[in-house]
């Protein structure tokens, strides 16, 4: 079937023209706005044109009482429309059961520029990077955004079907689409999830606000950076003896907050990647003046300088014989560095984890 530039079928819309064109009328136009349901792990770029099958759809959600579950609704314009929102209707259940509207929220999906390393699908110059409560969003000329609606399911809701609506609206408009909202209700509420472990690594701060946000969708693995912003330099002493002067303060203070929002911590595990271990402990040995068997010694405090020490005299990857596992050249991936540099950096990674083992245990 051929279609439209946008993506829907054409051979309707043709045949309906050339009828109206012989008896005189004007052709009918395109749909100038569409409003399409699309799973919410599939992306929705500014770029997107939506696929035929996806206008239109109902959104179809199910839960369990007292359960939260997403929904990714696209909106696609010819023309550029400015400050366009979407507003639910309260959602009509079994023998006059209802769902408040206030119980749908509905938030905007906001666009950013990815970081150099991050990988850039092709033809997408801005990528989805997060969800912001501003009331209505423009809507790019032939182009797409996205609504993030959400169904916070009451815990006393009956069980059974509701239905409602997703009504799109902009300023000066009258014509816009909207799109039928279902929710199946199941009969049951799901078991609150007990948090068990606190897992945590390299990666941005986790605010007081994530914590709330974790424990009410019912999480139990965070995650929080140690090393961001300021990183922990051990200290080396001679025989080979590593020392974290302050105990990894920073992770007892995240574990305390967490606590004190419910989520149970038994035991904080550290993974603490590269960009962390791999560099402070480098960072140490540098400060210490260690010298290697031949004399060498590391003279830099660069996360780069940290990857070469688990190579024979510092060489690049490129110029060492190829072995599995993390360590290069090691013929059996689970031992430890055979390197001198990877040997300090290995007991190094010891220490961290005693130093953690014991404040678990504290």
């Amino acid at each position: 079937m051929a279609t439209t530039r946008a993506g829907w079928p054409a051979l309707g819309l043709g045949l309906a023209a050339a009828l109206l064109a012989s008896c005189g009328g004007p052709p009918l136009p395109e749909p100038s706005v569409v409003l399409y349901s699309r799973h919410y792990l599939e992306p929705i770029y500014l770029e997107t044109v939506p696929e035929p099958e996806e206008v239109s759809r109902p959104v179809k959600i199910f839960a369990a009482r007292g359960e939260y579950e997403p929904a990714s609704v696209g909106v696609f314009s010819h023309q550029a429309l400015a400050a366009a929102r979407l507003e639910a209707s309260a959602l009509s259940g079994p023998e006059g059961a209802v769902i408040p509207a206030a119980a749908v929220e509905v938030l905007i999906t906001r666009y950013i520029e990815p970081m150099p390393r991050w990988v850039r699908p092709r033809h997408h110059d801005r990528l989805p990077g997060y969800l912001d409560a501003a009331p209505a969003a423009d809507v790019p000329a032939r182009g797409s955004r996205q609504f993030w609606v959400t169904v916070h399911v009451p815990e006393q809701a009956a069980a059974g079907t509701y239905h409602g609506r997703l009504s799109l609206q902009a300023a000066g408009r009258s014509d816009l689409p909207e799109l039928p909202l279902t929710v199946e209700v199941l009969p049951f509420t799901l078991p609150e999830a007990r948090p068990s472990y606190f897992l945590y690594g390299n990666n941005y701060p986790l605010s007081e606000q994530n914590f709330i946000d974790a424990r009410e969708h019912g999480m139990n693995t965070l995650v929080v950076n140690h090393g961001w912003p300021k990183r922990v330099i051990p200290r080396y002493f001679a025989g080979g003896r590593f020392e974290y002067p302050d105990r990894f303060s920073q992770v007892v203070k995240v574990v305390e907050l967490a606590r004190r929002h419910g989520l149970g911590v038994d035991h904080p595990i550290g993974v603490m990647f590269h960009s962390h271990l791999t560099g402070s402990i480098p960072a140490a040995l540098a400060q210490a003046g260690l010298t290697g068997p031949d004399g060498e010694k590391i003279d830099r405090l660069e996360d780069a300088t940290a990857y070469t020490l688990l190579y024979p005299k510092g060489r690049p990857l490129t110029d060492v014989a190829r072995q599995p596992g993390p360590y290069y050249p090691v013929p059996d991936p689970t031992a430890p560095p055979a390197t001198f540099w990877g040997q300090k950096l290995y007991q190094g990674w010891l220490a961290a984890f005693r130093t953690l083992e014991e404040v678990g245990r504290e």
